[in-house]
């Protein structure tokens, strides 16, 4: 569970910070770009984590918790992601 929360807050957290931070400061985007990759970011782990602890027969507890629990906590931090971004207006 705690290696979950961890990858939870990597991807719902700081993963679209961090792009944020690069598509606005380093790389000077346009708005509209920024909006789209921050969004890109914020989205759900997807079911590739599941596909690839199953290939290599590792991690699948792990990886369903961890989609699961995105799929749930971006329901709380994508409209936060949309206010953040000035679209959810």
């Amino acid at each position: 569970m705690v290696q979950s929360a961890i990858v939870l807050s990597l991807k719902l957290l700081i993963m679209p910070l961090g792009v944020w931070i690069l598509a606005s400061q380093v790389f000077d985007l346009s708005p509209l770009w920024i909006a789209a990759a921050v969004l890109l970011a914020a989205q759900p782990t997807g079911i590739n984590m599941y596909l690839f602890s199953a290939r290599y027969d590792t991690g699948q507890a792990i990886a369903s918790t961890t989609i699961f629990l995105s799929a749930i906590g971006s329901i709380f931090t994508l409209p936060l992601v949309l206010w953040f971004l000035g679209l959810g207006q």
